[in-house]
């Protein structure tokens, strides 16, 4: 044999490559012209096979499952660690364009994921036992000797799939291979002697670790005729390092390489490549690759002729015979283009929208289904907005929401009434059916939408439904409303508890007086020895003797807030401290004081500071979101219900104080996506329908509910 030492390059010609990888090695041997393209002139830019992707899926997958992800902890329940490691390959499938996987005639996305799965679902059952695991998927690098002391000319780089120490001290490369069918063990499989060698050496010269065998460990991917029982699915082929002709065959080909890189090579195409052939071939035809080219102009020509070389792929939804498909149906082929296997299980027709129901196939996380939203709107030339439900609670199925092209307007009938009771009618879900909750299982409830959003109406109907469920002596009303307007129609109702009220001062004496109804309340459930307003009516025989409940409406609660935030600047800044004597004297007047001759200016603060104490818009609680907050907190076991509603749902209104209290929320069409954010905690109200389309979330429910308010 030849010594390496030996191998000369040309005068002044360097190598075009730094290093070599084993990919590169026989990247080079089967199609030269592309060994070009991706290590000399770093164009990465051709198909993968479906077997190819579901490998590299494979290796993503185990490389965490073996601790070889730094930022990713290996859990160390089986099961979790299992889960994880498939959800890792997945989410490489899943970001993996179509437009670089070559599924060939018969190959789709979904037959990949499928593949993938039952590949990993294989691999677990009959997991290998590993003694100590030396490395995962770590990155080598090193200048390879041989086992003479003779450097090869280039030095190498590649990763290992895993090397393990056995019991008995002895260190194995495993190299995993996701196949379709096993290897023959009587065939001499060069392919593999040669990346058994490549891996030895390299890791012997990188870490000094001299292995004994590598095992290319095959994981069938396809079931074996008879099933799992009886024949595995792996199955081992070792290559031994002690057998010198594999080492001559490895160092007389390296020698080769190097010769051929070290000589300004031709790189010829291989068309009759099963892989890279028509690739090679197209970039061949167009004169890429020439003598007087340099390679920054080669590159630029690649990568040109790579890009306009990509083929259209069209939906299938664009065939004639899918163009009568159900809505349902064009979901489905939608998202298996994007290798998401789904069912239909049944169709839920709402008032305004219609809700879609799918099965998921196992191995399919749902959160990549809601990433494909305007896909599947597209899919349907939806004109509005889509919603998707992933998972839909209290449920394993998947719903897609699509607004109705002609919507349906519910009306507030005697059928959506529980007469006795302080039930609310919020509205009509997507199966039809009318959601009523009781205001005592809300307790209180906070509402937002937008002008044109249905949000008066919406409170037209939960009073008007009050009224008529509940007798004036059972219920009794207390209606703020700031704008004057929106209330005005129940002015004459018996249930009020006094006028309408639309001043500033004229509802924080209200709230103060209910705060304090409040308390009178509880001290009269004490002495009675009652939990709850429930147990003190039950025990009175005569309804003139039972507590009625109290339900206040709270219109713009915006404006309310505005205001209070203005009045307390003002008692800030207006100390009498600060004013003069005769302004003084003027206020005193102006309240209906004497002032007597020669008082002082001290005297008149002290006076006026006595008149205010005794006023009770100067008690310390005389302010709206704190007196709101308080009988949020504290009212329900009395009877006394918060219902407050705004346009603008913004931080400095609705506060952390009144969220945390109001836990039952209804978001109507807001104006931006931050609005939403505030009242539901995420974005999609934004883009509800308006006219009494609602999110409605209750703490029962896991997630918010889509409904369609009724008219009046």
């Amino acid at each position: 044999m030849e010594s390496l030492t030996n191998i000369q390059q040309a005068p002044g010609k360097t190598m075009p490559i730094g290093s070599l990888s084993y990919s590169a090695l026989t990247q080079l041997l089967r199609n030269p012209l592309i060994f070009k393209m991706k290590y000399i002139l770093g164009v990465y830019d051709a198909k993968m096979s479906v077997s190819g992707m579901i490998g590299r899926a494979g290796h993503e997958a185990l490389k965490v499952y073996y601790g070889g992800h730094p930022d990713i902890p290996v859990p160390k329940d089986r099961t979790e660690a299992i889960a994880l490691a498939k959800e890792t390959g997945l989410k490489f499938l899943d970001e993996f364009s179509d437009a670089y996987i070559e599924y060939g005639k018969t190959g789709s996305r979904e037959s990949m994921l499928k593949g993938y799965t039952q590949a990993m679902d294989f691999y677990f059952a009959e997991e290998p036992e590993y003694h100590e695991i030396l490395m995962s998927e770590k990155k080598l690098e090193g200048e390879l000797r041989t086992l003479g002391g003779d450097l090869l000319p280039l030095p190498a780089t590649g990763v290992p799939d895993l090397v393990h120490r056995r019991k008995d001290g002895a260190v194995e490369i495993i190299d995993t291979k996701f196949v379709t069918n096993f290897t023959d063990y009587e065939t001499e499989d060069y392919i593999k002697i040669i990346q058994s060698q490549f891996m030895f050496h390299l890791l012997l010269a990188s870490e000094g670790i001299k292995a004994e065998r590598m095992l290319f460990r095959e994981i069938k991917r396809t079931l074996n005729s008879n099933g799992n029982a009886g024949t595995p699915q792996i199955r081992d082929w070792a290559v031994p390092f002690d057998h010198e002709p594999y080492r001559i065959i490895f160092y007389n080909l390296y020698k080769d390489v190097a010769k051929f890189l070290s000589n300004d090579p031709i790189f010829l195409p291989n068309l009759s490549d099963p892989f890279d052939g028509e690739h090679a071939g197209l970039m061949y035809a167009q004169g890429l690759i020439n003598a007087d080219m340099s390679d920054v102009e080669v590159m630029h020509k690649v990568r040109d002729i790579a890009f306009t070389s990509k083929k259209f792929v069209a939906s299938r939804l664009d065939r004639a015979e899918n163009k009568n498909l159900l809505p349902e149906e064009r979901i489905k082929v939608r998202l298996a283009e994007f290798g998401i296997p789904v069912e239909p299980v049944e169709t839920r027709a709402g008032a305004s929208v219609t809700q879609y129901r799918f099965r998921v196939s196992a191995g399919v996380r749902m959160t990549a289904i809601k990433k494909h939203k305007d896909d599947i709107a597209h899919a349907l030339g939806a004109k509005g907005e889509i919603r998707i439900i992933a998972p839909i609670p209290g449920t394993t199925l998947v719903g897609v929401e699509v607004e109705n092209e002609t919507r349906t307007a519910p009306k507030l009938g005697k059928e959506h009434l529980k007469p006795g009771t302080l039930s609310l009618p919020i509205g009509i879900n997507v199966s039809g059916e009318c959601v009523s909750v009781p205001l005592s299982e809300m307790p209180h409830l906070l509402i937002a939408g937008t002008t044109g959003s249905g949000k008066s109406t919406l409170l037209h109907n939960i009073i008007t439904a009050l009224t008529k469920q509940m007798a004036p002596e059972e219920m009794e009303l207390v209606l703020i409303d700031p704008k004057r307007v929106e209330l005005a129609p129940f002015a004459r109702k018996p249930h009020l508890r006094g006028k309408i009220i639309y001043e500033y001062d004229s509802a924080v004496r209200k709230l103060m007086e209910i705060a304090d109804e409040m308390e009178r309340r509880y001290r009269t459930l004490e002495k009675a020895g009652k939990r709850d307003i429930g147990e003190y009516n039950q025990s009175k025989r005569n309804a003139e003797n039972r507590m009625p409940y109290i339900t206040i409406v709270v219109d713009e609660f915006a404006d309310l807030i505005l205001r209070a935030g203005i009045e307390e600047k003002r008692r800030k800044i207006n100390g009498y401290g600060q004013k003069s004597r005769p302004w003084l004297c003027k206020e005193m007047e102006r309240r209906g004081q004497n002032v007597p001759h020669g008082i002082t200016k001290a005297e008149l603060v002290e006076a006026l500071e006595e008149l205010d104490a005794q006023d009770e818009m100067n008690r310390p609680d005389a302010n709206i979101e704190l007196l709101l907050v308080r009988l949020a907190q504290m009212a329900r076991a009395v009877g006394i219900h918060l219902i407050i509603a705004t346009q603008r749902p913004s931080t400095n209104v609705i506060t952390g104080l009144i969220k945390a209290n109001f836990p039952t929320r209804i978001a109507l069409t807001t104006a931006s996506p931050t609005d939403s954010e505030v009242i539901l905690g995420k974005r999609g109200a934004e883009k509800l329908a308006g006219k009494g389309d609602m999110l409605f979330l209750h703490p029962a429910n896991r997630g918010e509910v889509r409904l369609q308010g009724f008219t009046m």
